[in-house]
């Protein structure tokens, strides 16, 4: 059938035509010619009208451009690829962009000959009230909004139960709004939205178990980090069971009061060996250590660290005896630490290095472009531009930044032996009344505070040290 018409100019004779055409096409088509998908461009085929309604929303509205295929009106589905015309043009993604995107469309279409009274009811769900006297919302329309914001800000499944809960008192009597997450899904399962593969335990096209993270993650197994470690210490990459974690310290104020001067800093450990949805939800994060107190532990968190520290060193160096329940086996297990999450203030804590002043850079050390503006009494930090590529022409600017072009390279981050050479020689005692000396006579602004040999690593370089010494 011919389409052109629906680009038409609506005043053509052209488009006259087409929309008659159209309407015998549909009248020819549908059961009830008083209940016909509407396909302008603001009914989009989910309201239904008349015939005259219809002719008129064409004329006023115009037809949807993106309704090639007119499904909903009685015109078969050729092809897949027909149909992923109407969701292709919807979503403003043409062929050479993805070849394969989300057949919506088909998907309802395969919804509708595998379970006919489901979608019945879902155009049902499409044209009830939310609650008698609704005219703004439909009950689908309300859920598919709801679980749009529900994806937008991350919101868990209880506390969207519990808005639903809520929502459900507010609205008037005999509303339609579900009352949990799980009616909510399956109003929605005719759209093709449930899980295809929920009780699947291997990866339908590649074969790969779901449940085995390790190596196979693609998602954290592509990590330097990671690889480094699979490089260096083959016999401890083999171990699926051997585990990669993380440290994560920073200081909270559990009375939220920002004039308290009490002081809470929760140590936390996240298992990376746990697929990326499940290691950072709270169930699965070990509260190691809780160092609570008037001050904050600042430099000396080392104190407080060092059992842990204790126990990585061992899981690192001999493992533990542990057992296996699933595979009825005992095996050492092994852990290695590949990071720490903190701000640039616990940062420096950590690992001992200067985060303010002049040289407050961890990368550029001493090399940091940093002055000290007069009148505000802050410092500034600039250079910014030796990060760019030599080429770029950010460089040869002048007026643009600080009056100079930058032709200088970036510098290089610091080895795991530089660093160690760096603050093997610092004398540190631990302790806030304890006065610390300077790590070089020669040089009033070290960038190095302690020496963490003297507590038995810190956290933030045990990482560093295991992956470059050992």
């Amino acid at each position: 059938m011919d389409k052109e018409w629906m680009s038409k100019n609506r005043l053509s004779p052209e488009y006259d035509i087409g929309v008659e055409s159209f309407l015998k096409f549909a009248l020819k088509n549908v059961d009830d010619p008083d209940a016909i998908p509407c396909p302008c461009a603001k009914c989009g085929n989910i309201k239904k009208k008349n015939v005259q309604t219809i002719r008129a929303h064409l004329y006023s509205n115009g037809i949807d451009l993106t309704y090639h295929t007119w499904i909903w009106h009685g015109e078969r589905c050729t092809s897949r690829n027909s149909m992923n015309d109407n969701v292709r043009a919807s979503q403003g993604v043409h062929k050479t962009f993805a070849e394969e995107p989300v057949d919506i469309v088909q998907d309802v279409y395969d919804s509708y000959v595998e379970n006919p009274n489901q979608f019945t009811k879902l155009l049902e769900d499409a044209e009830k009230p939310l609650y008698p006297g609704c005219t703004k919302f439909t009950k689908l329309s309300a859920i598919v909004k709801l679980f749009n914001l529900k994806a937008k800000y991350s919101w868990s499944d209880k506390s969207f139960t519990d808005m639903l809960l809520l929502f459900g008192e507010m609205l008037p009597d005999k509303n339609e709004l579900p009352l949990s997450l799980y009616d909510e899904n399956k109003s929605l399962r005719a759209l093709g939205m449930d899980y295809e593969y929920e009780d699947f335990a291997n990866c339908p096209p590649c074969g790969t178990s779901r449940w085995k993270v390790g190596n196979n993650s693609k998602v954290k197994a592509d990590a330097p980090c990671w690889k480094l470690v699979d490089h260096k210490w083959p016999d401890f990459a083999s171990e699926p069971r051997n585990l990669r974690l993380a440290i994560s310290a920073d200081g909270v104020n559990p009375h939220s009061l920002m004039s308290s001067a009490y002081s809470c800093w929760p140590v936390l450990m996240i298992t990376y060996n746990l697929p990326p949805w499940l290691c950072m939800k709270r169930k699965f994060v070990m509260l190691t250590l809780l160092i609570s107190g008037p001050r904050q532990p600042g430099n000396d968190i080392d104190v407080y660290l060092a059992p842990l520290i204790d126990d990585l060193k061992c899981l690192w160096d001999t493992g533990v005896e542990s057992y296996d329940a699933y595979q009825e086996e005992s095996f050492s297990l092994k852990a290695v630490l590949l990071w720490t999450i903190n701000d640039f203030p616990a940062y420096g804590n950590m690992s001992g290095c200067v985060v303010k002043g002049y040289h407050a850079c961890p990368i550029c050390a001493e090399n940091t472009y940093s002055t000290r503006l007069k009148h505000s009494r802050k410092m500034s930090y600039t250079g910014h531009r030796r990060f760019l590529p030599l080429n770029h022409p950010y460089r040869r600017q002048k007026k643009t930044f600080n009056g100079n072009q930058e032709f200088n390279p970036a510098p290089n981050p610091l080895s795991g032996h530089e660093v160690l050479e760096r603050v093997e020689k610092i004398s540190y005692q631990p302790g806030k009344l304890t006065k610390k000396p300077q790590s070089n006579p020669d040089d009033g602004k070290p960038c190095w505070k302690k020496n963490q040999y003297s507590l038995n690593l810190s956290i933030g370089n045990i990482c560093m040290f295991v992956m470059f010494l050992m």
